[in-house]
């Protein structure tokens, strides 16, 4: 169990209260982010519906580390929840659009509560727009098809392709905690909060600007070309003597003069004048087919080190067990360990990004197992021992066990 005091003080957000009520992955890892930096925040699941990645132990694990937790149903919980809305700063949820509104919170409502409380709906489509899509349910996949990404991604005249893990569900969470935080600070200069609607697709339509705007001006389609860069050779995923890939991205005017005398092929002009490789050109063809002999010569090793030397941009195509041995993501204690409540174990995952010189995010605690800080945040929301015992009789709230 926790309280708010028994919370280190560290990070950008020590003292920034958040309150969430969400699943499944943007708004877990939207608040996760601010509890990571210090903010204090109590994530809400419903008594009889607990989140329901907490049967999988690495998704729960790495979206729900340093938050605190309260099982309560809100309709029924009104002056508790009521009470959590005038206590927060930002407000994150990410239920169907109109359901907070028929139990009575509009976001009129919930000003009229806590006027600077910043308040961020994350959905599939967004709260507004036409009726046919505001409605229907979202996740991950369907946003990167709806937001056109599906349809760049793949090999040329193969099927469109689904990042993994959710590209969708991630960027929004990303989209939505610096909205957040944006909010913050205008409600603190000017002591009104705002309403922040995010869709599950709009994040990507903001990643693929240019893309979209050669459309808009020009109507042209971006292609699926695989790995290979849509517009320029050299720019490419290639396979290894030892099967191992590699990729590279030769651009640049020195950098493509280097890479020509290197591989052999510099007597031909224009890769002599470091022009660009735009595909169609012979230059292209001939930087492409040279990337590709080179490779399947030499291990992914002598690759990534030959290029490297020559200033050419070039990374070794990395699964999880070579970065675990590797030593800069060593150094920059990139994967770290932690004990887990709710696994009740020691787990190891990923750190806490981006990494602050002065006052840098912390892991506290782990996910907190269903319901684990139920008693300390009622205590605190001035609830008694009677009171709390009651409402877990009724199953408003429920405590861990």
């Amino acid at each position: 169990m926790a309280k708010g005091t028994d919370i280190p003080k560290f990070g950008l957000l020590n003292g920034l209260k958040v309150l969430g009520c969400g699943v499944v992955t943007a708004e877990p890892y939207a608040v996760d982010m601010m509890a990571e930096h210090g903010a204090d925040v109590i994530q809400i699941e419903n008594v009889k519906a607990p989140e329901r990645t907490r049967g999988n132990i690495p998704a729960f694990a790495s979206e729900n580390r340093n938050k605190r937790t309260l099982a309560l149903n809100v309709p029924e919980g009104k002056e508790i929840f009521e009470r959590l809305l005038k206590w927060a700063d930002i407000w994150v949820e990410s239920s169907k659009p109109g359901m907070y509104p028929k139990w009575g919170y509009t976001d009129e409502a919930v000003h009229a509560i806590n006027p600077k409380l910043v308040i961020v709906h994350i959905s599939g489509y967004g709260q507004t727009g036409d009726p046919n899509y505001v409605n229907r349910p979202g996740m991950d996949a369907s946003g990167q098809a709806f937001s056109g990404i599906m349809s760049i991604n793949g090999e040329a005249g193969g099927s469109p392709l689904v990042s993994k893990p959710g590209l969708s569900d991630y960027l929004t969470g990303l989209y939505a905690s610096w909205a957040a935080l944006a909010g913050v600070y205008y409600a603190r200069e000017t002591g009104k909060g705002d309403v922040i609607d995010v869709s599950q697709y709009e994040p990507l339509l903001r990643f693929q600007s240019p893309n979209i705007m050669l459309y808009l001006l020009k109507g042209l389609q971006t292609p699926r070309t695989g790995n290979a860069n849509d517009t320029y050779a050299g720019i490419n995923s290639y396979k290894c003597k030892d099967g191992a890939y590699v990729m590279i991205q030769v651009s640049g005017k020195n950098v493509i003069i280097a890479a020509a005398q290197m591989l052999g092929i510099a007597d031909h002009p224009a890769l002599a004048e470091g022009k660009s490789l735009l595909w169609g050109t012979e230059e292209a063809e001939l930087m492409d087919n040279a990337l590709a002999n080179f490779c399947a010569e030499h291990t992914v090793e002598e690759v990534e080190a030959q290029m490297s030397a020559i200033k050419v941009t070039c990374s070794i195509v990395m699964d999880y067990a070579m970065m675990a041995k590797n030593p800069h993501i060593i150094a920059r204690n990139d994967f770290i360990e932690w004990y887990d409540e709710h696994a009740g174990q020691n787990v190891k995952g990923v750190g806490v990004f981006p990494k602050v010189r002065d006052n840098p995010g912390q892991i506290w605690r782990g996910a907190p197992k269903f319901g684990q800080d139920s008693q300390d945040i009622m205590e605190e929301l001035g609830f008694t021992a009677e009171e709390i015992d009651d409402l877990c009789e009724k199953q408003i709230i429920g405590k861990a066990k």
